[in-house]
């Protein structure tokens, strides 16, 4: 057996240790080369994940932006039909306008409304300037417009009385005075008859400004101090005409609803609203096949509106309700137009309306409206 020597033995542990040393920093290099590659996979992950958030980002973009440029698409294609629309109606009343239409609706209106103004004046100083004076006196303001028809409530009136909106009213609005607070700021009435009928009535009626047309002096001697007298153009004008200033005349129309319109025009308001105008009227045919009122069904807010008999007085003064009602419908389209043409808004808040001209909302969207509008 060979025996080394103790210097070949502590050569031989000194070679032993130097390999284990070099294994310990080639293992320390591996460990440190490990650690870095393990930074470098959590980085890499990091901006991958960065990435699909950045693409995810993206997409959604996309997405919004495609939804964006469809709403422009279909906007830009109501635009081009709402376009086309009004171009129609400009050329019908290009055609309308045509000969000598102009004459009759810019010189007949003014001379007729000043011959009637000039009447009152003799009889009632100071009309002329006190109908003069509410012009433009609420320039871009929502105002409301009340119709007399079975779907009114004392309670929406009150509503209206609570957010101090102003009102116009029209005849025997006065019977539900007693359920609510609300009084209109404006009163009209155009019904010759009517105005005849409750002149007494009529004169009682205080606490707001009560508008009436020159007929109702001139030709039915009913003359009431305290109102403001408008020119009326009586006749059922063909073509039709809706003057801004109402000293220049106000039309026929059917019904008091578009003069009180047309008197809320006059008076600066751009968004109007209204509030009662149900346009359903209860209809039968007789046994020649017209159709007239059928004054057993209700029509009205109240049956204290009217008394039976003046009901049937009326109803046959009216004639062929069929007829009336299409005329009053045609009238609420032309008003309607005319008020566009200025940039006036009208919308109906009626519940359970027949009247579907203007855009319907409910009450309670009509009153957000006005306070979005006013803060």
């Amino acid at each position: 057996m060979r025996i080394w020597s103790i210097s070949k033995v502590r050569e031989a542990f000194s070679n032993i240790k130097t390999e284990l040393e070099q294994q310990q920093q080639r293992q320390a290099q591996l460990d440190n080369k490990q650690e870095q590659i393990d930074t470098r996979q959590t980085q890499l992950e990091k901006t991958a994940q960065q990435l699909e958030n950045e693409l995810q980002k993206t997409q959604q973009e996309l997405v919004r932006c495609q939804k964006m440029i469809e709403d422009c698409r279909q906007e830009t294609q109501q635009k081009s039909e709402q376009l086309a629309v009004k171009n129609k109606e400009l050329e019908d009343w290009k055609d309308t306008f045509s000969g000598n239409n102009w004459r009759m609706m810019y010189s007949y209106d003014n001379m007729v409304a000043q011959l009637q103004l000039d009447a009152i004046e003799q009889r009632l100083p100071g009309n002329r300037q006190r109908l003069s004076s509410l012009k433009d006196t609420h320039v871009g303001e929502s105002c409301f417009v009340i119709g007399n028809g079975p779907s009114l409530v004392a309670e929406d009136l009150t509503k209206l009385a609570q957010a101090n909106i102003f009102s116009l009213g029209s005849k025997r609005i006065n019977v539900i005075f007693p359920e609510t607070v609300w009084r209109p700021d404006i009163w009209a009435a155009s019904d010759l008859d009517y105005i005849e009928m409750y002149k007494d009535e009529i004169q009682d009626l205080k606490g707001f400004t009560k508008m009436l047309p020159c007929q109702a002096v001139l030709d039915r001697d009913v003359l009431v101090r305290d109102a403001v007298y408008f020119p009326f153009i009586q006749s059922e004008r063909t073509p039709c005409w809706f003057n801004n200033d109402i000293t220049k005349g106000v039309h026929f129309w059917g019904t008091v609803t578009c003069k009180l319109i047309n008197i809320a025009v006059y008076m600066g308001f751009k968004n109007i609203f209204l509030l009662g105008v149900d346009h359903s009227w209860p209809i039968f045919h007789n046994e020649e096949g017209v159709g007239c009122w059928d004054t057993s069904k209700k029509a009205h807010f109240s049956d204290e509106y009217m008394t039976k008999e003046q009901e049937c007085v009326i109803s046959q003064h009216i004639g062929n309700m069929e007829k009336t009602v299409q005329y009053i419908s045609q009238a609420y389209h032309d008003v309607g137009w005319f008020c566009r043409q200025s940039g006036v808004n009208i919308y109906n808040a009626t519940p359970g309306t027949c009247l579907t001209e203007f855009p319907c909302i409910t009450l309670y969207e009509a009153l957000g409206m006005i306070k979005q509008q006013k803060d």
